[in-house]
């Protein structure tokens, strides 16, 4: 599973998965967003709508006043939208480099201009985060699995742990 959110397209409809799993379907049969139009989800306060050849899901959290606009890209070689940034309404955003098969390799926060390097385990996990630049290749975290691949333990860089058990 992903704790991204993700995008994927039917015929008629556009499904948007949210950063807490929650699916969300925006009904376009007429090709609405491919012609620059806007489709509203007004019961989750969410919109829809193109951007110089990107696809973009704005959301509004009425509880906090938060607004979002998550970005995504098709990219042609995985037939798949990859999550290419997400922004907020001052203009911080944080923009996602993916490697050629679309694992994640970098968060560059636009505004700091900041970016955290991403490194992967072999069969795929992230195994650690650390800044680029400065400290560059010091872990500010690095993840531990189990056999079964299972995350076990998540120690800063003070080599401070939070460890996971399961049944």
């Amino acid at each position: 599973t992903s704790w991204f959110p993700t995008l994927t397209r039917d015929s008629t409809d556009w499904q948007f998965t949210s950063r807490d799993a929650t699916v969300n379907i925006f009904e376009d049969p007429a090709n609405q967003v491919s012609a620059g139009r806007v489709v509203r989800q007004l019961g989750s306060f969410m919109e829809i709508f193109s951007r110089g050849g990107d696809v973009c899901i704005t959301e509004w959290d009425v509880e906090s006043g938060e607004i979002e606009t998550f970005v995504f890209r098709f990219d042609n070689a995985l037939k798949a939208y990859q999550l290419v940034s997400i922004e907020n309404v001052s203009g911080d955003t944080v923009e996602l480099e993916r490697s050629p098969t679309g694992e994640l390799n970098r968060l560059r926060q636009t505004v700091e201009q900041r970016t955290v390097v991403v490194k992967h385990t072999r069969d795929g996990r992230i195994a650690s985060l650390s800044l680029d630049g400065g400290e560059a290749g010091t872990p500010l975290i690095f993840y531990e699995y189990d056999s079964a691949g299972r995350l076990v333990a998540a120690i800063n860089r003070r080599r401070l742990a939070h460890r996971y058990e399961y049944d």
